[in-house]
Formats: structure tokens, sequence, C-alpha cells
């Protein structure tokens, strides 16, 4: 976590690191919760391997599931925004 928090640019070599990761009942859509898992969960994402989430219950997999769908977006605008303004 802490290279998610410190800088927007992550070095390769960190991001090819894990293999995949594994989250228990994270609750990352929960309200209370969201808001703490958002650094984690971007770096996550920036690896671009393979994520497993378990939830307590269909409620909650649907909030995860909505928050992970929204930041994937957003990732992926970003990165469109971005080799835009490459070219």
């Amino acid at each position: 976590q802490q290279h998610a928090s410190s800088a927007t640019h992550i070095p390769t070599d960190i991001l090819k690191k894990w293999d995949g990761f594994i989250l228990f009942n994270p609750g990352i859509g929960h309200p209370n919760l969201q808001e703490s898992w958002e650094a984690t969960m971007k770096f996550i994402l920036k690896t671009r391997c393979t994520l497993l989430l378990t939830a307590h219950s269909d409620i909650d997999a649907r909030r995860d599931y909505a928050v992970l769908k929204s930041m994937i977006q957003q990732q992926q605008q970003q990165q469109q925004a971005s080799s835009a303004t490459h070219i």
C-alpha cells in the first residue's frame, strides 16, 4: 500500500512483483470503507494482475463490483486521455 499512495507513477518492476491478489470480504464498496480502499485498489488495478474477491452477501458483492467497475472505467479513460495527448 505504501507504493499506491506515495506516487502516481509506479515503477514497472514493482508492478510485476505479484501474480495476483485475493481480498477476503474487503468491503471496498461499503460507504464507510470505500475511501480507505481507494489507493490500494488503484495500485492493484495498475498491476493488471488477477483479482479474486469474496463477499459477505449479495449486497456486499454488488457494491464491490460497482466500485471496481467504476475504478476500471476511470483508469481506462485516463489511459485514453493520456495517449491522446501524446499523439
